[in-house]
């Protein structure tokens, strides 16, 4: 049985099947050539709300993370991503709010991703939204002491993907440069589509959200 985990890096898709690691700039082209995984992990929002209505997955995450949950970023209304330009998402954000919340030009750069995911995905029922961080706090059955950037929050999260057979290689020259943080949570994206394969995968929150006729949940 094989599974993917799937980050984003640099614009473009950073991916982790095992012993593999590859990078893709499109995510349908990606998808197709992992059309025989089992299930795949994905570290970005699949499903979006709309209007004021707000995603329950990211709040939940941020309390099932604990100290770590400012790493779960906002996700915000369709119609925040869908604007022409940055100043246009940034009244609908601020309109959709009451004012009381903005969005920056990267996380409306990222949108771009999110909505090409959010097509590609439309008719896959073996991917599933997945986050880095919910994944490490559940192999380890706590909150984590270290961030990811940290000399011991990078060993720690090795430690706990090696305590779950996850095998991940010393040099993975198809990825060139990719950051270890990046490649880490590409296989913790990974462990999190085994466990949904298996049928043993919990969600967050639980029972998924449903929005825009889309089951909204953060699995691991």
């Amino acid at each position: 049985m094989w599974v993917a985990g799937i980050d984003v890096w640099k614009r473009r898709w950073a991916t982790v099947i095992y012993e593999r690691a590859i990078v893709a700039p499109r995510i349908d082209d990606l998808l197709s050539e992992l059309s025989d995984m089992a299930a795949i992990g994905i570290d970005m929002p699949i499903g979006l709300t709309s209007g004021t209505e707000r995603r329950e997955a990211d709040a939940e995450a941020r309390k099932f993370i604990g100290p770590r949950g400012s790493s779960v970023f906002p996700t915000y209304p369709r119609e925040v991503y869908a604007a022409l330009d940055y100043n246009t998402a940034r009244e609908r954000c601020l309109a959709l709010t009451g004012g009381s919340r903005s969005i920056s030009r990267q996380a409306y750069a990222l949108g771009e991703r999110v909505l090409e995911l959010e097509e590609a995905v439309a008719v896959r029922d073996d991917t599933r939204e997945v986050h880095p961080e919910v994944s490490f706090c559940a192999m380890a059955g706590r909150h984590l002491a270290w961030t990811k950037t940290s000399w011991n929050g990078l060993h720690e999260r090795v430690r706990l993907l090696r305590d779950q057979q996850m095998v991940i290689p010393a040099e993975v020259t198809d990825i060139g440069d990719a950051g270890a943080e990046d490649l880490l949570d590409a296989a913790a994206a990974a462990w999190s589509a085994t466990r949904i394969a298996n049928g043993n995968a919990l969600s967050l929150p639980r029972p998924p959200q449903v929005a825009n006729g889309r089951q909204i949940a953060i699995w691991y």
